[in-house]
């Protein structure tokens, strides 16, 4: 069952939501990475909310925050 609108071509289209859930799970899933590798991967990453665009991207790097969307950073 189709989406009203579909995204992309050949086997990298996405038809709906419940499409694209299931092909992440797939990849997920043939990756060959724990669940807690992944944790443990993202517990190094430490990351805020950037105080000029406000989206969830500020990350600490080399001993300063940058925002790695729109570039704001603060060193210090």
């Amino acid at each position: 069952m189709s989406g009203a609108n579909p995204v992309g071509f050949g086997e990298n289209r996405i038809d709906s939501l419940p499409d694209a859930i299931s092909k992440v799970l797939k990849l997920f899933l043939n990756s060959g990475i724990t669940e807690d590798e992944e944790v443990e991967e993202m517990s190094n990453t430490s990351v805020d909310i950037c105080p000029s665009c406000g989206k969830s991207t500020f990350v600490r790097q080399e001993g300063c925050y940058n925002c790695l969307d729109c570039g704001h950073s603060k060193c210090g």
